[in-house]
């Protein structure tokens, strides 16, 4: 990792004040103020701790999966004949943690964190298999109906299908 003076001398500054509003992990920061001083690139490791960040349009397409499955269980709890369709086929899985783990981490943000969708079944956010391809099936079969939250037993069982 490579940092300019600048960023290096901002992120110094921080870990100092870090070091004396947390006495007791001083010698850590100290630490790493010291290496930031230095410009001991090596050991910058302590900053990877940030994930890479997920683009827009990555960050919309979760939020895409999430409609998808907020459409189908609010179709779902109007429809008259569930025609077989159980809630539970309904809850929304996640994504995979060990392949699609930035997109696993922003569903749970969205719903937990930011407290979106929380009315909507979910699971633990980690599908423990690839859902990617799948979403985006489900998402483009979702937005060819009319109406995308008022859909038939019909509708429900192709976005589920796709």
């Amino acid at each position: 990792m490579s940092l300019t003076k600048i960023e290096r001398l901002i992120l110094l500054n921080q870990y100092r004040l870090l070091a004396t509003l947390e006495p007791t992990e001083a010698r850590s920061y100290e630490r790493h103020v010291k290496a930031l001083e230095n410009g001991f690139a090596t050991e910058y490791g302590f900053l990877d701790r940030l994930s890479a960040e997920l683009s827009e349009e990555d960050c919309e397409f979760v939020y895409h999966a999430l409609n998808v499955y907020e459409g189908m269980q609010s179709s779902w709890d109007r429809l008259a004949d569930k025609d077989g369709i159980t809630k539970d086929s309904l809850a929304y899985h996640g994504f995979a943690g060990n392949s699609e783990g930035p997109f696993m981490s922003y569903s749970r943000y969205i719903v937990e964190d930011l407290g979106k969708y929380d009315y909507l079944l979910i699971g633990d956010h980690n599908s423990h298999r690839p859902t990617g391809v799948q979403y985006e099936r489900m998402i483009s079969t979702w937005r060819s109906f009319d109406s995308s939250h008022d859909m038939t037993s019909e509708q429900i069982r192709a976005v589920l299908k796709a």
